[in-house]
């Protein structure tokens, strides 16, 4: 943890006294500007830190990565929340997530993934087989339902159906995933490069996405589904990049980076205008592998992308909607990488207690991670974090001097070494390095071993160091 209100910075200056300036770094990354020109409450780079949101100003490593279940053949396809039980899979198998258990094997190999609870069953697709189950454990073919259908979703008394012929949607009689009347239909367009994406409930609407547009479907009953509403210039590169986060909106990934609705009707594009260099130097031509969720316990959604020429997920993407909000009414976004970002499925499991996010790896044979612990899968996470350049704002010949940085430790066993790096200005190598051992253990929680010594009686332990150089800038 590193806390930044506690950070008192003396100014040395012509005819300047000694001021305190406290560092809040709320408002995340700004990599659109100039290092001197964000504010004073961005950074001009940020990797493997999110913000504490219970304590204004303090920064916390991201969540490592913990096994759940073993991959043996091939990447994590999707992770699933279903009705009867949670699942995960591969191009060509279904697992049950809580033991790793095959489910149903000998599926077409597919990355196009999709799933569906209807009628109390759970149903998949991936745009050659169509299968479902009442119990999670018997599996087997979808009658009549439409042939290479791509995606599926649950709405009202019907389930829709997509992707398997051009712009042309369909839906199921009421209740009954195995009868669809012809006439249940709507084509939305006939524009052929514009191809079917993915379908996502959000305000009691269907909305139909395609690569340039997007479009409402509404209606309960099946002769009266009707086409209320298109949008013709924000489409979506990837079904399993669309995201409803309660309370907030609804957000999917474009060309042009993340978007936001906040009804289902108005787009913006937050990425734009607050990280346009990260987006610049992602692999647009992997767009169609973005992958996300809304994370409960952090309040953010999680995008998983690939970096640079890379084809497979290296870096993730956090926005916080609601947190570290600027002046134009963006959040804050915050990136991450190492071992935990590079994860090709995600999901979120709703349980009575608590959610946990569940990410699979990019590698083949690798493993279903839950996001949780302080390391990932016992390597150690490096955070970065850089402030902004005060060079123009002060005087050029301003110099200032840090006088203390406190961290806190929360480990879960006493014993641990924290190492950080003080880099001034625009130093490659650190100026002062500090190795901190932390003795004492601090509180945990951990829902699962409620039995055995997991409540620590110490609230942690805080050590400060002090740094002695003169500065413009710190990372």
């Amino acid at each position: 943890v590193l806390e930044f209100p506690l950070m008192p910075t003396q100014v040395f200056g012509r005819l300047q006294n000694h001021q305190t300036v406290k560092l809040l770094p709320l408002n995340g990354l700004n990599d659109s500007l100039l290092d001197e020109e964000i504010s004073r409450g961005e950074l001009s780079l940020v990797e493997n830190w999110i913000p504490d949101r219970t304590t204004q100003g303090v920064l916390i490593k991201r969540p490592g990565i913990t096994q759940k279940q073993s991959v043996t053949e091939a990447t994590t396809g999707t992770i699933f929340d279903g009705n009867s039980k949670d699942y995960f899979t591969d191009d060509d198998s279904i697992f049950d997530l809580s033991d790793g258990a095959a489910l149903d094997t000998g599926l077409t190999s597919s990355t196009l993934n999709d799933w569906a609870s209807f009628n109390s069953k759970d149903i998949f697709v991936n745009g050659t087989d169509a299968r479902s189950s009442s119990n999670g454990t018997t599996w087997g073919a979808v009658s009549n339902i439409p042939s290479s259908v791509k995606y599926i979703e649950s709405y009202h008394r019907f389930l829709f159906a997509f992707g398997h012929s051009g712009a042309t949607v369909r839906w199921s009689n009421p209740e009954d995933e195995t009868t669809w009347d012809a006439s249940n239909a709507w084509t939305l367009h006939t524009d052929p490069t514009d191809t079917a994406k993915g379908m996502i409930v959000f305000r009691d609407k269907l909305m139909v996405f395609f690569d340039k547009s997007f479009y409402h479907l509404e209606g309960y009953a099946e002769k009266r589904v009707a086409i209320t509403y298109s949008n013709n210039n924000a489409g979506t590169t990837s079904h399993r990049s669309l995201v409803v986060a309660p309370e907030v909106g609804l957000f999917w990934w474009t060309k042009y980076g993340p978007a936001y609705s906040p009804d289902g009707f108005s787009v913006s594009y937050p990425g734009m205008k607050k990280i346009p260099k990260t987006l610049a130097g992602l692999n647009e031509a992997q767009y169609a592998r973005v992958h996300g969720i809304w994370d409960p316990n952090e309040e953010c959604v999680q995008w998983w992308v690939c970096n640079g020429t890379l084809t497979t997920e290296d870096l993730s993407i956090r926005y916080y909607p609601s947190y570290g909000v600027t002046e134009d009414g963006i959040g804050s976004f915050w990136v991450s990488n190492g071992d935990g970002a590079k994860m090709a499925a995600s999901g979120v499991i709703e349980a009575s207690l608590a959610d946990t996010v569940y990410v699979g790896a990019a590698a083949a044979g690798s493993y279903v991670f839950s996001q949780t612990g302080a390391t990932d899968d016992s390597s150690s996470i490096e955070a970065i974090v850089e402030m902004k350049r005060d060079s123009i704002i002060d005087d050029p010949d301003v110099t200032k001097k840090m006088k203390e940085i406190i961290l806190r430790s929360t480990l879960s066993e006493a014993g641990g070494l924290g190492i950080v790096g003080i880099y001034w200005d625009d130093e490659t190598v650190p100026s002062e390095i500090f190795s901190i051992p932390f003795e004492s253990t601090g509180f945990q929680l951990d829902l699962s071993k409620l039995d055995v010594d997991s409540l620590a009686e110490t609230q942690g332990e805080e050590v400060s160091i002090y740094p002695r150089e003169r500065y413009k800038k710190v990372k």
